[in-house]
This record gives structure tokens, C-alpha cells and sequence, in this order.
């Protein structure tokens, strides 16, 4: 499933990168937010509705902490209205120790 959200990102993020190459990294930012949203509160949703979901103490353990971990420090980042270069260096540090750290699970 994580090579599978990796081929998904990508696809997104060559859709999203011309508009961060020219200057409006704003619309980049609303699309991969949109995106998120729609996952989380249509696609679970409905999967919920159709069959309930059992949660996994993983989830719990190891999911869960990571997801707000990283959306504290990108909603940190967006709160001051700038998102470095070293930011970004830190969500794909994240995301590779997030990929080590699922596959090891």
C-alpha cells in the first residue's frame, strides 16, 4: 500500500510542480491540501459507511503519532506564512523514515 501512495504522490506532484515552478506555490499547497481532505473525509468515510473499520493497535502506535507529528510541524510552518526550503527537507526526511518505518512494521 506504500508503493502504491508513492505512485499516487508522484503522480500529484507532477501535477502540482509547474505551478510551484512559477511562482504560485499557493495553488500547489490548496491542491495537495484538497487532496488530503478528500481522502480522509470521502474515500474512509464511505469505506466506513460500507463496512466499519477495524483499528489496528499499530495505527495507533506508530501511524497515528507520525500523521500528527507531521501535520503539526506543516501547519507550523503554514502558520508563519513560510515553508523553507529546510521544511521541506524535513517532510521528506519524514517521509523516508515514515516508508523505513511501514515497511519494518
Amino acid at each position: 500500500m506504500t508503493i502504491l501512495a508513492l505512485a499516487v504522490s508522484v503522480e500529484e506532484l507532477a501535477r502540482e510542480l509547474p505551478a510551484a515552478l512559477e511562482g504560485r506555490p499557493e495553488i500547489t499547497f490548496g491542491n495537495v491540501a484538497g487532496s488530503i481532505l478528500a481522502f480522509f473525509l470521502c474515500n474512509a468515510g464511505l469505506i466506513a459507511l460500507l463496512h466499519p473499520v477495524a483499528v489496528p493497535p499499530e495505527v495507533l502506535h506508530f501511524y497515528l503519532p507520525v500523521c500528527f507529528l507531521t501535520v503539526a510541524f506543516g501547519i507550523g510552518c503554514l502558520a508563519a506564512l513560510r515553508m523553507p526550503r529546510w521544511a521541506g527537507g524535513v517532510l521528506v526526511v519524514a517521509y523516508g523514515v515514515f516508508f523505513v518505518g511501514a515497511y519494518l512494521r
